[in-house]
């Protein structure tokens, strides 16, 4: 596989996810269910399909410790992001990880 082939499928990957995080926040949708429906989508085969399925279980594992990271560092509160805003930061932060 191409390194530019590699790359797209990480950042086709990091694009779902922060999906699957966003509907996450907003349906209260654990593991498992998010796994299942997200990988029954189209797009699902052009990502890093092990990779998303890793970062999932991990963001979601470590929700709460992330969060608590970005209500510590944002310039306002959680509460006053914005879900998508919360989504990438997320990604973001389980990717760090």
């Amino acid at each position: 596989m191409a390194k530019g082939t590699a790359r797209s499928r990480r950042s086709r990957s990091r694009e779902l996810l922060a999906q699957a995080l966003y509907q996450a926040q907003l349906t209260g949708q654990d593991g498992p269910e998010l796994k299942s429906q997200f990988s029954e989508r189209q797009e699902f085969a052009r990502v890093d399909q092990e990779w998303f399925l890793e970062m999932l279980k991990g963001a979601l594992a470590h929700r709460e410790d992330h969060e608590a990271d970005i209500a510590n560092y944002a310039d306002r509160p959680l509460d006053q992001l914005d879900p998508v805003e919360v989504a990438v930061l997320l990604v973001g932060l389980e990717e760090l990880k």
